[in-house]
């Protein structure tokens, strides 16, 4: 199966970005949907963020500030773990032994605070993770990961390396004129210790900020059943087997399945269906005399 993660920065206006966001979620199935600098306050009707087989979870921020900056939409079989703390736009979310972290790093400071105490404090909350298990962190973070001279890109490395996390770039993330200059930067990106995943983007017109996806695989054990087959008459061992073999591939549409593992299968019972040439019998001998008057009589 396939574990479906979005993440997009809305630019704020939340409620009139709807139907572009749960369009997004229909038509892909998406498992988690994080959207940040959605600027909901304790004030608005959770209602309208209601979709059929989704919950909405939104960081604590919207308790402890009144207004919650990032929340995300997920489905009821993933668990939420975690919602930062009383200034951090993080939620944090377990599927299996899978986790996955959403979060957002605002380039305004809360009073009181300086960017390097808010990244501090932003990393301090991903470090107290587990972070041994299969992880995704996406987000934006408002670092430029193509940038090695972007300001707390060291800082930001330094994390990555100490958990065993590697950094995915996805390349621009955010375009946007300025005057008679076009802003362009790699903010919004990927923190991972796997390699089950494939990301893409997508641009729109509602945002500056592109739709990040990521395709995370999940392989499921295989299980298959054993068949054991008994052929009493010692004469036609081979074509017995032959037979079986043909009746068994005509009962599989391999032409209409897209089951990997199935298709496998056929591969697999079409080369021993081709290679045999013979099956080994048993060798009768005086001592079996008897058994072979009975099977003679059959």
């Amino acid at each position: 199966m396939t574990l479906k993660i979005f993440y997009w920065n809305c630019g704020s206006g939340l409620v009139r970005k709807l139907d572009f966001i749960f369009d997004l979620i229909r038509v892909n199935n998406v498992d988690v949907f994080f959207v940040s600098e959605a600027d909901f306050s304790i004030e608005q009707n959770p209602q309208v963020l209601n979709i059929d087989g989704y919950e909405t979870v939104f960081s604590r921020t919207l308790k402890s500030r009144n207004k919650s900056r990032l929340l995300c939409f997920k489905k009821s079989a993933i668990q939420t773990l975690n919602c930062g703390s009383e200034l951090d736009e993080v939620i944090t979310l377990s599927y299996q032994n899978v986790v996955i972290v959403g979060l957002y790093r605002p380039f305004k400071c809360y009073d009181g605070e300086t960017e390097r105490t808010n990244l501090d404090r932003l990393l301090r909350s991903l470090g107290e993770h587990d972070l041994s298990k299969e992880t995704f962190i996406i987000g934006d973070f408002n670092i430029d990961i193509d940038k090695a001279e972007s300001r707390f890109y060291p800082e930001l490395m330094q994390f990555a390396d100490s958990k065993a996390l590697t950094s995915v770039s996805l390349g621009i993330t955010r375009a946007r004129w300025v005057r008679d200059n076009l802003q362009e930067s790699a903010i919004d990106f990927i923190l991972t210790n796997s390699s089950k995943f494939k990301t893409s983007k997508e641009f729109c017109e509602l945002s500056d900020h592109c739709v990040i996806k990521m395709d995370c695989f999940r392989f499921d054990p295989i299980i298959r059943e054993k068949k054991v087959i008994t052929i009493t008459n010692w004469k036609f061992d081979l074509e017995l087997a032959r037979n079986f073999l043909d009746m068994e591939l005509k009962a599989l549409p391999i032409l209409s399945s897209n089951n990997v593992d199935d298709i496998d299968y056929w591969i697999r019972a079409c080369l021993i269906r081709t290679s045999l040439k013979f099956v080994k019998v048993r060798k009768l001998t005086s001592r079996n005399s008897n058994e072979i008057a009975e099977r003679k009589k059959c």
